[in-house]
């Protein structure tokens, strides 16, 4: 496996479903401004993955959720107006938000909303969201089945 380049830095983010919708926000500041994604960011000192995922949704949207799992983590390579390079490493969790709560768009985010999983193709996406919402859907249905 390659290391990959430049510093790396702890991130979090979450997969959150309300029925067969997705929550996405549209990304306000660079580098994915304009980009739909999911909530999530950095990791604070002394805070856990699942914790930063919690926070980063709430600062976000608005919406407390607990989280039901997670699908691992995935490498995000992002570079400044300066060159210098950063991996963001997110820890990646699978939630579901309680039915009838609205995301209210706040903090970096330009847009938050519940999209319906077949209307993604219509979005402008960050790299490996599609896969991180499939990926969390599976989870979501396999932990309802056991129900």
């Amino acid at each position: 496996m390659t290391k990959p380049e430049g510093q790396v830095v702890p991130g979090a983010s979450a997969v959150l479903f309300d029925g067969g919708k997705v929550l996405l926000v549209k990304r306000g500041k660079a580098p994915a401004a304009g980009l739909w994604s999911l909530p999530g960011g950095h990791v604070r000192a002394g805070e856990d993955a699942e914790t930063a995922a919690r926070r980063e949704v709430r600062e976000e949207t608005g919406l407390d959720v607990v989280m039901s799992g997670t699908i691992g983590q995935r490498d995000i390579a992002s570079a400044s107006a300066a060159g210098e390079r950063k991996i963001y490493r997110l820890s990646v969790f699978v939630g579901v938000v309680s039915p009838g709560r609205l995301p209210q768009a706040a903090s970096d985010a330009a847009e938050a909303k519940f999209v319906a999983l077949e209307e993604l193709g219509g979005y402008r996406l960050t790299d490996g969201v599609d896969e991180a919402i499939r990926s969390g859907w599976a989870l979501v249905q396999a932990l309802e089945t056991r129900e």
